[in-house]
């Protein structure tokens, strides 16, 4: 499986343009692989993310439901040995915890 992390932004949506030709070539070489866009950073706030979502649509590759948000906690766990678990925001975990199951659903289906 490959998963492709992205901001939603139209700088990022450039960028992803390269990795998603190359996996089209390594479909061919392998068309079971897997692949999935999940969005992070996202800020919450900004009706830029549906557009972006739109535009990334457009390259057939399932976009996780699950966003991860733009939280200081994750900016925080990158010195902790526990990473966000060593954290006290509980929707951060929740985040994890839920993109993690639909990855999780994704590679049984």
């Amino acid at each position: 499986m490959v998963i492709i992390p992205t901001k939603p932004g139209i700088a990022d949506l450039m960028a992803i343009r390269a990795t998603i030709a190359m996996l089209q070539d390594v479909h061919d070489k392998n068309p079971n692989l897997k692949k999935v866009i999940v969005f992070n950073m996202v800020k919450m706030s900004s009706s830029i993310t549906a557009k972006i979502k739109e535009l990334v649509d457009a390259y057939e590759i399932p976009v996780c439901k699950r966003m991860i948000t733009d939280r200081v906690s994750f900016a925080r766990s990158l010195a902790i040995d526990d990473g966000i678990y060593g954290l006290e925001d509980a929707k951060a975990k929740e985040e994890l915890d839920e993109l993690t199951q639909e990855v999780i659903d994704i590679l049984n289906n």
